[in-house]
């Protein structure tokens, strides 16, 4: 699995202004998609800096947050070192190789991830590994750039090239994504693309049953620039566990 350089700092000082954004849209939209999680053991999945993971505690969830990058599990050990407990703690790992027991999760929550995934084998291994170790009628709910968003060369903060010759319906094609932060500086990460075809199917193979799509947009609380949004940024999944 491929990760950004997170032993860059000026990178992770740029990553961490995207993770304000993301405060905005789409993680209230996952929180709203997980429903009731008081007291529920939810994972954060890929958790990066673990704003979502705060978010989740803040909600009453019993939260760990997991990611590939051993850089950001230091840091938010470190930064949320006072709130460390039973109920919120990080680790190291990945979703291709899940280390928890089987139905050990209530819910599991997976905020742009797949887009550094580097090989569609890779993909399906994540809803394998989700699915075994979410609990029957659990919930996953994911996100990844909405497909409009992806096809779309230039819009607001966001700008798309692709790679020669990238098709939508080729799975790992790769495009660079530049995003405009509300400081004005860009921040560009290079990421792959799957299908809406592929998920579908292999959420299926794996007893995850999409209930809800979302597309949310910027609210009143976003800066002036993402106000009126005009096309969904983001795509989020919500899906239920049922075998």
């Amino acid at each position: 699995m491929a990760v950004p350089n997170y032993t860059d700092e000026e990178f992770l000082n740029k990553y961490e202004e995207r993770a304000k954004i993301h405060r905005l849209v789409p993680f209230q939209k996952i929180v709203d998609l997980l429903g009731n999680i008081k007291d529920k053991k939810i994972l954060d999945l890929g958790c990066g800096t673990g704003d979502l993971s705060e978010i989740l505690l803040k909600k009453n969830a019993r939260v760990i947050g997991l990611d590939v990058s051993q850089k950001w599990i230091d840091l938010c050990k470190n930064r949320y070192k006072e709130k460390i407990s039973d109920r919120f703690s990080f680790q190291l790992g990945t979703g291709t190789n899940l280390s928890f027991s089987e139905n050990y999760f209530d819910g599991i929550a997976m905020n742009m991830v797949l887009l550094n995934v580097d090989t569609i084998e890779e993909v399906e291994d994540f809803f394998k590994n989700i699915s075994r170790v979410l609990k029957k009628d659990g919930t996953l709910v994911f996100s990844d750039l909405h497909p409009i968003a992806l096809m779309t060369p230039k819009v607001r903060n966001r700008s798309i090239k692709y790679i020669h010759d990238f098709s939508y319906f080729r799975n790992g094609d790769q495009f660079t994504a530049g995003i405009k932060e509300p400081d004005g500086k860009v921040i560009e990460f290079v990421d792959r693309h799957w299908t809406l075809e592929t998920y579908s199917r292999l959420l299926e193979k794996y007893g995850l049953y999409i209930t809800t799509i979302a597309e949310p947009t910027y609210d009143s609380d976003a800066p002036d620039y993402l106000q009126n949004y005009p096309i969904p940024e983001y795509i989020l999944f919500k899906c239920k566990k049922v075998f």
